[in-house]
């Protein structure tokens, strides 16, 4: 953990902009800290989100899970992983979806949900999904930066006859590794000169 970053972001599967909408899509991966597929995956994800032009198109959290066992970042947000893999019943990880739905896999439907099978045809798909809603976020911190009030506000811009909505917020803490844990593994013939 060389550098970490907070950012505030208001997350939803519906989108984030004004009345001449631009989609905000959201992408969330499952993947562990000690988890060698996750750490083969991760480097062509995280450069395909964060390519030129993706950061008006998607947004991405990733969550840790105790693949093939905990680590300690997975330990200090353990409610919050374990209360989001229960909701997506996860298959495996590494795993993503796409605004809370599968997105990419073999053609054969094999490997559905794997972000090692992303493209940014995927990404472009979900920007191209027209919004029905406009949320606009503010929030401020207290004076010791240990409390964050967020004030969230939902328009609906379009006709919407849909009955399965939700709103969820979070506070994401970007860490950058130089290695991930799990391909630093001398079980995996990572050796460090």
């Amino acid at each position: 953990m060389k550098k970490l970053i907070l950012s505030f972001a208001a997350l939803s599967a519906m989108s984030v902009a004004s009345f001449a909408q631009t989609r905000l899509a959201l992408y969330e991966e499952f993947t562990g800290e000690n988890c060698y597929p996750c750490s083969q995956t991760n480097p062509k994800l995280d450069a395909l989100i964060s390519a030129p032009g993706n950061d008006s198109k998607v947004l991405m959290i990733k969550f840790l899970e105790p693949v093939p066992t905990p680590g300690m970042i997975y330990y200090q947000n353990k409610a919050q992983n374990d209360a989001r893999a229960n909701i997506d019943s996860l298959p495996f990880t590494p795993y993503g979806r796409m605004d809370g739905a599968q997105v990419h896999g073999l053609a054969d439907g094999t490997n559905a949900g794997h972000p090692g099978f992303m493209t940014q045809a995927d990404i472009d798909a979900a920007a191209a999904i027209p919004a029905n809603f406009n949320i606009s976020v503010s929030g401020a911190w207290n004076s010791t930066y240990d409390s964050l009030t967020a004030t969230i506000t939902v328009t609906c811009v379009t006709a919407y006859t849909g009955s399965n909505l939700r709103l969820r917020t979070a506070l994401v803490e970007d860490i950058n590794m130089p290695v991930p844990p799990a391909a630093a593994s001398p079980l995996y013939g990572y050796t460090q000169e």
